[in-house]
């Protein structure tokens, strides 16, 4: 305890402690310490309560205060008494009346006091100086003012603390299992971790923990599916399970009776034994596996042993000739594409690939390990092999999961699970939790009850046997209604859809709107918890048993009894059953599993007979926008519906002129954002109505115009055939804050869009474009390659095309960008502007040869080609009047020298001894060496000069060539150079041309390259002399 209540002053909280805060500060009133004080359960139920207001800025659970006197603050239970809500926290947000005289921050929480529940007597807010504020340092130790403050049992602390590297953690439904793995993830010391659980909501719980929490570590908190777009650098699989069986009974539906055998009826129970078994089986690796081109599976004999005390042989026999069908047709990848994305990413790992962004991850943490077949497990597996061959230390893996909450068909079993990772890893070590710390007393019974359906089930085949150390917190509510028909049952549905504090699941496959699936709420927690139609799933179990073919069922059966679990698990106050119009048979199936604690309410009553918050217009909108949260991946469309929902209140707060915080305001926009662009992008435009549309750009207005230009764009694009997305991604990195609405719909496709961006490159119309900043565009997709290369590809395949239009000036900007230097692109764009001596250059620093000997090849005939120009000149000239309107075409450097070209054809032509045509020849010399720094090739002039004086046998400058070129060692040179054999030199009496050599000489030295004068060889084609090499 603090030696001194009364010196705690916020004013005097160092700048460095606020900075070290989670996102949502937390200021602690010290009359709540006062009351912790010898009170062990609640003070282990604060422990919890902080870390969810660290990370969400509010606990789970939430009551409203209705004496007008206390509205505006917020209750949460602390445990405690024969219900488990004797004690109730008081808090308020920093929106809240009740604390507005602390001139509150936003994101600031304030925990006033810790009340009995019966206890309503008007509250003030108190004095800043009677608050202390919580720095994540305490929230880490979970120690306040000397206070330990820690939630966990002893079974979570054992797994929480151990040492060995590869563990897991076992439970019952709401013992704790999550929040175990995240504090051995706050506990662990690795800086990067890989975090994997098999939903976005999921994903985005344990991000916003760790985020609060760890700020100082980089903890990857991915769904499974983000995982494999990240190994497989292809587009995440989005699809249903309903639409993954939509499209199963699609492909069969043209087989006949004996081609399915004892399948035919069962379409759904083979689809499960095929994605559970057969394919969900297989063991990368192991000989009872192989790869068929698109997915693992087990091989037929491997199959019949695993599955021959379960299934008839012809059963086994259909489906394996069911899956060979499928795999002819090449449907498997189209009905299981999250299986076969799987398989390349566990290909791609064998290989000794693996991406960037997880060279760095030191350990993996897997949870609701259930829904995952052994196949996906294998990912894991074979990603964990991959770093530990990088790794001195083994990394840490992390497994949390329950056999009894499958959502969808995994054949999850332990024995198989935990033998695969000793075969390929190593023992991993186990951590039972006994202990409910959700469900109340009464819920667990029902729970408890519903477990019983496994006894029809093969020992084999049934979930392990889950402990319950300790009895649960007392106290739950059950409830049973039933309506007289259908249309009383969708009024009364849809006012229980308008209660934000609580959710209707639907146990069947087609969830209706605004209903929840057991796989959309599971891993959530929810105050009341509605049922629909329970009486009749629980009929259709019965039957199941009593049919003669039930072993072809079993799987399904299973899944529906874990589905029916995971339903009953999420409540943690009040479980509601509602039957419509059910049969006497499904009423009394209802009640047996609610047993006699269950009290029966008529259908008008229900409402009143709950005990809601009576939350507020602000709590409503953030109520909407958390199950927004949870629908968007599901169904966009829904979600979408919510967001505007909440847009309708957030109008109505509006217009009765009370102040709505930015946060919400924001968010709510953001949510618009979101779902319309994931049904953009999910090419479902007949969701997005005009309407909607434009409210969507109201929304984005609202952000700023950043968001308004990246929804025009996302529009633009998507109405354009969905094709060249630069513009919309160019409009993305704008975005300055706020962004995840469109990075999140975006990223799921980052790969198809590289595919257009290099399909734009391509073009010359686009090419220019990629002069901007594209490794920005890559990283907001989430691109999970390496950025550096794809960008350097995707400006090489944009010069390409630049080049080849002629574009050269745009073509070397973007050269200027390709790093590191593309010395290959560099010499076509030299040969392109004909620097050919250049582009040999370039051409051999990069290796390559072959292009420097085509370029030699090029440069030879495009001298000659000059020669040839003059020459033709010479012989249109019979007077030195001509020469003038001759070379007025050519260059100025180019006209001084073929004018004395021309004048020494002329003088040759007219000479009638061997020394007149000396005078010329060292004039044309002469004006070379003169205009040398003008020329582009001074060399190639000078060796017109020689060849033409040797091609008509002029003796005199013959042997003044020949001096020139033997004096310096040039002997290759001078023998072509002569027209004459080298032994018939004549003596030269031309001081002069001694003279003129060594001058010509120096001039060549000075125009470089002057080796390239060796490459001529006695037949007059380049070739590679000793200098060049």
């Amino acid at each position: 305890m603090r030696s001194t209540w009364k010196v705690f002053s916020p004013a005097s909280v160092a700048p460095d402690r606020l900075s070290q805060s989670p996102s949502h500060r937390i200021w602690l009133h010290q009359d709540i310490l006062e009351f912790l004080h010898g009170r062990d359960a609640s003070v282990r139920r604060l422990g919890i309560i902080l870390r969810q207001i660290a990370a969400r800025g509010r606990p789970n659970r939430i009551k409203n205060c209705r004496n007008p006197e206390n509205r505006g603050w917020l209750r949460t239970p602390m445990g405690g008494g024969g219900s488990g809500m004797h004690f109730y926290l008081w808090w308020a947000q920093s929106d809240s009346e009740r604390v507005a005289p602390l001139a509150p921050t936003e994101n600031e929480v304030f925990l006033r006091t810790i009340r009995h529940h019966d206890e309503h007597t008007p509250l003030d807010c108190g004095h800043r100086d009677d608050y202390i504020h919580l720095s994540l340092q305490e929230l880490q130790t979970e120690r306040i003012d000397g206070v330990d403050c820690s939630p966990w049992t002893p079974e979570q602390r054992a797994f929480i603390e151990a040492g060995e590297a590869v563990r897991i953690i076992l439970g019952r439904p709401g013992s704790g299992k999550t929040a175990s793995l995240w504090r051995a993830v706050e506990r662990h010391p690795a800086r990067h971790l890989l975090y994997l659980t098999w939903s976005r909501e999921l994903a985005w719980q344990a991000h916003l923990n760790f985020s609060a929490l760890t700020p100082d570590r980089t903890i990857r908190c991915w769904h499974f599916t983000r995982l494999l777009r990240a190994l497989t650098q292809q587009d995440e699989p989005r699809l249903t399970l309903s639409e993954s069986r939509r499209r199963f009974r699609e492909a069969l539906q043209l087989l006949s009776a004996p081609q399915l055998g004892p399948w035919k009826h069962r379409l759904t129970a083979l689809h499960a034994e095929l994605r559970a078994f057969l394919i969900g089986r297989a063991r990368p690796g192991h000989t009872s596996t192989v790869f068929d081109g698109r997915v693992f599976h087990l091989r037929p004999e491997a199959y019949a042993g695993l599955r021959q005390n379960d299934r008839h042989p012809e059963a086994i026999e259909k489906a394996w000739h069911v899956f060979e069908l499928l795999g002819r047709d090449e449907r498997l990848a189209e009905i299981f594409p999250e299986l076969a994305l799987a398989s390349l990413a566990i290909r791609t790992l064998q290989a000794g690939r693996l991406p960037a962004v997880l060279d760095t991850i030191e350990g993996i943490v897997v949870d609701e390990v259930q829904d995952l077949t052994l196949l996906e497990l294998s990912v894991v597996v074979e990603l964990w092999r991959r770093l530990a061959q990088r790794r001195p230390e083994p990394p840490l893996l992390l497994l949390a999961g329950d056999e009894g909450q499958t959502v969808r068909p995994s054949g999850f079993r332990w024995g198989p699970y935990k033998d695969w990772l000793s075969e390929r890893i190593a023992p991993p070590r186990d951590y039972e939790l006994g202990e409910s710390l959700r469900c109340p007393a009464n819920i667990v019974r029902t729970f408890d009850r519903a477990a019983r359906y496994y006894r029809k089930l093969p020992r084999e085949e049934r979930p392990a046997r889950q402990r319950r150390d300790s009895p649960a917190a007392p106290g739950g509510h059950l409830i049973y209604v039933a309506t007289e028909n259908q249309q009383q049952a969708a009024s009364l549905i849809h006012e229980l859809c308008e209660e934000e504090a609580l959710v209707v699941v639907s146990l069947e496959d087609e969830v209706p709107e605004h209903i929840w699936s057991p796989a959309l709420i599971k891993g959530l927690e929810r105050q009341t918890v509605v049922v629909l139609n329970p009486g009749a799933v629980l009929e259709r179990l019965d039957r199941f048993v009593s049919e003669e073919n039930f072993a072809f069922d079993r799987e399904d059966y299973r899944t529906e009894v874990d589905r029916l679990r995971v339903a009953l698990s999420r409540s943690s106050e009040t479980l509601v059953f509602l039957d419509v119009a059910p049969t006497a048979a499904q009423r009394a199936c209802s009640l047996r599993l609610l047993g006699d604690d269950a009290v029966e309410v008529a259908p008008h009553e229900l409402l009143n007979s709950l005990e809601q918050a009576e939350l507020s217009l602000l709590e409503r909108i953030q109520a909407r926008l958390e199950e927004f949260t949870a629908r968007i991946d599901e169904d966009p469309s829904q979600a979408l519906q919510l967001a505007l929902r909440a847009r309708e209140l957030q109008l109505r707060i509006q217009s009765l002129g009370e102040h709505i915080p930015a946060r919400i305001a924001r968010e709510v926009s953001r949510a618009i954002l979101s779902a319309t662009a994931r049904l953009l992008v999910d090419d479902h435009p007949t969701e997005v109505d005009a309407p909607e549309l434009q409210q969507a750009r109201e929304a984005a207005r609202e952000l700023g115009l950043e968001h308004l230009r990246a929804l025009d764009e996302l529009v633009r694009w998507h109405r354009s055939g969905r094709t060249f997305p630069a513009a919309l991604l160019q409009a993305a990195c704008q975005l300055p804050d706020e962004a995840e609405w469109l990075r999140q719909a975006l990223s799921a496709i980052a790969y198809s869009l590289h595919a257009a961006l290099e399909h734009g490159a391509r073009s010359p119309e686009s090419a220019a474009v990629f002069l901007e900043d594209v490794a920005s565009w890559l990283r907001f997709l989430d691109y999970g390659g390496n950025v550096e290369e794809a960008v350097r590809r995707l400006r090489g395949l944009a010069f390409d095309a630049l080049l080849a239009a002629g574009n050269l000036a745009t073509a070397e900007q973007l050269l200027e960008h390709i790093h590191p230097p593309d010395l290959l692109r560099k010499g076509r764009l030299l040969e392109a502007r004909d620097a050919l001596e250049e582009a040999i250059e370039v051409y051999l620093q990069a290796g390559a040869h072959t292009e420097a000997e085509r370029v030699r090849q090029r440069l030879y005939h495009f001298r000659n080609h000059t020669l040839q120009r003059f020459r033709r000149l010479a012989d249109q000239c019979s007077d030195p009047e001509q020469i003038p309107v001759l070379i007025s075409m050519l260059s100025g450097a180019q006209q001084r020298l073929a004018f004395w070209y021309i004048r020494l054809c002329l003088e040759t032509k007219h000479g009638s001894d061997d020394q007149s045509p000396l005078h010329p020849f060292l004039g044309y010399l002469e004006a070379v060496h003169a205009h040398a720094e003008l020329l582009e090739d001074p060399e190639l002039m000078m060796l017109g000069a020689l060849e033409e004086l040797s091609r008509r046998r002029h003796r005199a400058c013959g042997a003044a060539t020949r001096l020139l070129f033997e004096r310096f060692g040039t002997r290759s040179m001078a023998r072509r150079l002569l027209a004459s054999p080298i032994g018939e030199l004549p003596e030269c009496s031309e001081p002069a041309v001694f003279c003129l050599a060594a001058s010509v000489l120096e001039t060549l030295r000075n125009c470089p390259p002057y080796q390239k004068l060796l490459a001529f060889s006695d037949h007059g084609k380049p070739t590679r002399g000793p200098a060049e090499s």
